[in-house]
């Protein structure tokens, strides 16, 4: 038997077996748009968001007090500037002199993003979704995120959103 080539029913019954495989893997798996998996992903990165998405707000109401788009850039980004897990971030001041900042500058917000309104009593209106990004330098691969985003009235109640694109990082095995 074991020299023994396998008829077309049995290869047929191997393809088969593994189509169901890969179908019940894809489809109860966390999927991209999963509210679970959003909220998981995004659970650790609430505060943080929330921190950034009331100073943005202040500073975006506050733009026309600063020289130029630089300083304006400058001032925003000032808390995220140096936070290695921050992939990308955008402030959206919309209304009569809308005016779109991002970190990187060059950087767009992905178009492809699916995404979900999350629950949570610290931030009202938050949505979430995945995303991949380019590394950072060349040979390294590119970064998948979880973006948590916001908009919403500023001060001034002119719409604002907000969006920061957070680094997933997979959990530490145990020792």
């Amino acid at each position: 038997m074991a020299g023994r080539v396998p008829d077309r029913a049995h290869l047929l019954a191997l393809r088969l077996l593994a189509l169901g495989a890969t179908l019940c893997a894809t489809a109860c798996g966390p999927r991209a748009g999963d509210p679970a998996r959003q909220t998981e992903l995004a659970s650790a990165r609430i505060d943080a968001f929330s921190d950034f998405d009331r100073w943005a707000r202040r500073a975006a109401a506050a733009d026309s007090a600063f020289r130029n788009q630089v300083s304006f850039e400058e001032t925003v980004f000032a808390p995220l500037r140096r936070d290695a897990q921050v992939c990308g971030a955008w402030v959206e001041r919309k209304g009569s002199d809308p005016r779109t900042v991002s970190l990187p500058r060059t950087l767009a917000l992905p178009a492809d993003v699916h995404w979900v309104r999350l629950r949570d009593e610290r931030v009202r209106g938050l949505r979430s979704g995945t995303a991949a990004f380019p590394a950072r330098s060349a040979g390294q691969p590119e970064r998948s995120c979880v973006l948590l985003s916001r908009e919403d009235g500023g001060p001034d109640g002119v719409p604002i959103a907000v969006t920061v694109a957070y680094l997933i990082v997979a959990p530490a095995a145990p020792p």
